[in-house]
């Protein structure tokens, strides 16, 4: 650009609608790069007062890119989120990586209770490879593991969030 040149810019609508209500729980998985998304949902949702999020963020090194780690570490320590984490590259040479959604396995009963029970939000944010489908799969074999449903039924549970609003996907290739 040059002295004098105009630049037109538009300030559009987001994709992420969040819960009125700070209490309702919000599940927000943003790893690599989606995790700037989640930034700026988790300190909506601090200065809400709220301390129902929970964030799932994954990176390859926690010394090469785990971005914001303090401040997450810090929210965490402070009971303001549930901090979860997965460095895919750090554990030994030829082990089993760890991804965001492996965690949400392992989280599979508080995961239930949130979406389910508590009928949280889940947020995805990230790269629009494998991510997104391998979340939304945990959720589904959490439904139906959790909630004893048959796999069509666990699927439509999943596809239900999305219609009411509460599965959001920013996602991007």
């Amino acid at each position: 650009m040059a002295p004098d040149d105009r630049l037109r810019i538009r300030v559009g609508n987001g994709l992420i609608k969040l819960p009125d209500d700070p209490h309702i729980p919000v599940i927000c998985v943003g790893p690599g790069t989606g995790i700037a998304t989640m930034q700026a949902v988790i300190e909506d949702r601090i200065d809400a007062g709220s301390n129902a999020a929970t964030l799932y963020f994954g990176c390859r090194s926690k010394h090469k890119d785990h971005h914001y780690g303090t401040e997450w570490e810090t929210y965490a320590e402070s009971k303001w989120i549930t901090y979860r984490v997965a460095f895919s590259r750090d554990g030994p040479e030829g082990a089993k990586r760890t991804y965001v959604q492996d965690l949400i396995l392992q989280d599979k009963d508080s995961v239930w209770d949130l979406l389910n029970d508590q009928r949280g939000t889940l947020i995805i944010s990230g790269s629009s490879n494998k991510m997104p489908a391998a979340v939304r799969e945990a959720i589904s074999n959490i439904a139906e593991d959790c909630g004893k449903m048959l796999k069509e039924d666990a699927l439509k549970f999943v596809n239900e969030m999305e219609q009411q609003g509460r599965l959001i996907e920013e996602c991007w290739s």
